[in-house]
């Protein structure tokens, strides 16, 4: 995504946990002539992920916000339901992070009317997935909280998107010993993404054939749902 967007005038600041990434991705924005700052930190760290929120802000005014950071895969087998440990850590990286970001975000951004906040949720929120509860559980919330905060904040004119990927070619889903249906690139994904984001669009499935998927799970009996992913 960074990538997508840099380019000749374009302001970019980065966080992430990893200096090294962070090094070589923001070179590579600033070769494609955007300027790009980067931060380390774990978004984990609510208090000065915060902090840094309302210190770039009043440095420049956010205009589109991104919220991409999660925790993917599976949950271990050795476990009948999940590790307390895996719960907390999905729940804040997957739900509490991007929420308390965007709250902030909406609040400076209503502050001057004007902005957009990206949440990048996932197809899961449509699914019940067995082998990963606490992943799919914190999609479906945070899909309810990109609906609600877009009504709440509509009167500002600041926009809320929702990103729901299926499978992109990251490190992510390169651990998954599963089948991966309809797998893009991570650029390509990037691209599309970048496009609809600048035509305002609300919602973004992509790639797209995971919207019929989600229209067929939704229209299905919830048992028969239920039946399929108990197999998988």
């Amino acid at each position: 995504m960074a990538e997508a967007y840099s380019a000749q005038g374009t302001s970019l600041i980065l966080m992430g946990r990893s200096e090294e990434r962070l090094a070589q991705i923001g070179e590579r924005c600033r070769e494609k002539g955007a300027e790009a700052q980067t931060i380390s930190l774990d978004v984990r760290d609510t208090n000065r992920f915060l902090a840094e929120i309302r210190r770039l802000d009043a440095e420049a005014a956010i205009d589109t916000f991104f919220l991409n950071a999660g925790i993917g895969g599976v949950s271990s087998p050795d476990f009948a339901s999940e590790t307390t440990e895996r719960v907390k850590e999905v729940s804040e990286v997957n739900f509490l992070a991007p929420m308390l970001g965007a709250a902030l975000a909406g609040e400076l951004m209503a502050a001057r009317t004007g902005g957009r906040i990206v949440l990048i949720g996932s197809i899961a929120q449509q699914f019940p997935l067995p082998m990963a509860p606490s992943y799919s559980a914190t999609k479906a919330g945070l899909a309810m909280y990109s609906e609600a905060l877009r009504l709440r904040l509509a009167k500002y004119n600041v926009k809320i998107t929702l990103v729901s990927p299926g499978f992109i070619d990251t490190p992510m889903n390169h651990g998954m010993d599963a089948p991966k249906p309809f797998l893009i690139s991570a650029e390509r994904a990037a691209a599309i993404i970048r496009k609809r984001v600048g035509e305002g669009a609300e919602r973004i499935v992509v790639p797209w054939q995971f919207s019929f998927l989600a229209v067929l799970a939704g229209l299905a009996p919830r048992s028969l749902v239920a039946a399929v992913l108990k197999r998988v």
